[in-house]
This record gives C-alpha cells, sequence and structure tokens, in this order.
C-alpha cells in the first residue's frame, strides 16, 4: 500500500485552496477613502460662531482666515464664504490657501441666493451674515455641505 501519492495530492489540494482563499480576501477587501468633510462642516461650526464674536467679517482678516483654514485643511476640498450684510454681501472661494472672488450672490426677498456648479443655494439674510459650502470630490462622486 503505497499512500505516498494521496499525501501528495491532499497537501497540494490544501496549498490551493489557502492560495485561493489569499486572492479572493485580497482582491475582495478594498481601501475606503475618507472623506473629512462632515468633520471640516463640523469645524467651521463651532469657528463661525468665534468669527461673529470676534467681528473680523467687516475687517481684512477675514480673507486671512479663508486662505489660512484651506491651507490647513489642503487642497482637496474647496471652501466658498458668503459674508456681509444686504449692503456689502459678498462670496470668495478658497482652495490650498488661494482667495478666488466669486459673483456677488444675489438678494429675494430676505433670502440670499447663490450658484456653485450649476447647484443654487439659498441662505436667510440676517444683519451679520456668514455661511460656508464645502465642495469635495472623491470617487467621481462631489459631496456638498452647507452651513
Amino acid at each position: 500500500m503505497n499512500k505516498k501519492g494521496q499525501y501528495f495530492l491532499i497537501a497540494a489540494v490544501v496549498i490551493i485552496t489557502v492560495l485561493l482563499g489569499i486572492i479572493a480576501i485580497s482582491n475582495y477587501a478594498k481601501k475606503e477613502k475618507y472623506l473629512k468633510i462632515y468633520d471640516i462642516a463640523d469645524e467651521l461650526e463651532i469657528e463661525s460662531q468665534k468669527v461673529l464674536d470676534y467681528g473680523i467679517m467687516h475687517t481684512d482678516k477675514m480673507s486671512d482666515f479663508g486662505k489660512d483654514y484651506s491651507s490647513y485643511i489642503g487642497g482637496e476640498t474647496d471652501i466658498y464664504f458668503i459674508t456681509g450684510d444686504s449692503q456689502t454681501l459678498e462670496m470668495n472661494k478658497y482652495n490650498n490657501g488661494v482667495e478666488s472672488a466669486m459673483t456677488k450672490p444675489e438678494i429675494d426677498k430676505e433670502i440670499i441666493l447663490t450658484t456653485i456648479d450649476g447647484t443654487q443655494y439659498s441662505f436667510p439674510l440676517t444683519s451679520d451674515n456668514f455661511y460656508f459650502i464645502l465642495s469635495q470630490e472623491s470617487g467621481g462622486e462631489v459631496y456638498v455641505v452647507t452651513g
């Protein structure tokens, strides 16, 4: 009785099964990219209160804040700030420390209206306005958060 051949056959089947299992797991497991846009929105909600408290909206420090904050979060997220009152309303875009002026938002019956990439956004008009729109593209999809 020669059982040597059976041992080799069983060992080959076990090795092939283990290799196929490893290949199947490595193909199945894929790394998901973490979207930090939601964390940034929460942080900006807190920071916006400080911006309003210190009144930097009416000074040149608002531009510095936008540039510094966009440098801090990196270049994959666009930040749009809408600031001012009904007379001095303006919108600026910040990305990786670079500021770009955008078209002035419209005011329609106590509502601020602005359009970015074909999507219209609206915010209530108050005496001191500070609103933000965050936009991040990931995996062919665009994620937007407003506040």
